[in-house]
């Protein structure tokens, strides 16, 4: 939908470069229907990270060696839509929905996190995933600058790296 929102944009553009005002209508109506809709499929996709069960069994079975499924969605997803939200078309809107995300992907780690018995294995889970999530924000020059991306090279390097120095200790034995 953001894609389409774009193009939708640059044709807009390019009409009135051309000189063609009679489509401006056409172009903020197509826009008018389109945003309404991305918000509520992202805030769809909110709703279903907040609202994602972390069962025992599946906290048991985490491999912390990897980052989580779900994680490497959120980090391909984001890079896509920090690419889409570059200048000339950078929307406020975009960037709130993302960090709103943002926020759930972190509350869901620590959910994921809780089921794992050991406290070192939970930092080196912790570690994993925001590592991920940083490194593929911060392969694009767009992500680079983004509140986003340095959001998550904070969470690897501050919070969750080195927690306590026993468990920077704990997680650098394994």
């Amino acid at each position: 939908l953001l894609l389409l929102i774009r193009c939708n944009f640059r044709h807009q553009l390019l009409m009135n470069a051309r000189r063609v005002p009679c489509l401006d209508a056409f172009f903020d109506r197509v826009n008018m229907l389109l945003w309404p809709r991305f918000k509520s499929v992202w805030d769809q996709h909110i709703r279903s990270v907040k609202e994602f069960r972390v069962s025992r069994a599946a906290g048991a079975a985490l491999d912390v060696r990897r980052p989580h499924f779900i994680i490497k969605r959120y980090a391909s997803l984001a890079l896509a839509m920090l690419e889409l939200n570059q200048e000339p078309h950078r929307d406020e809107i975009l960037t709130t929905s993302l960090s709103m995300l943002r926020a759930e992907i972190e509350r869901l780690l620590l959910r994921l996190a809780s089921h794992i018995k050991d406290a070192s294995l939970q930092v080196i889970f912790l570690v994993n995933n925001t590592e991920h999530v940083s490194s593929v924000l911060q392969s694009s020059t767009a992500a680079i600058d983004s509140e986003d991306a340095s959001r998550w090279a904070m969470l690897v390097n501050e919070k969750y790296l080195c927690t306590s120095k026993k468990n920077c200790v704990a997680a650098l034995e394994l």
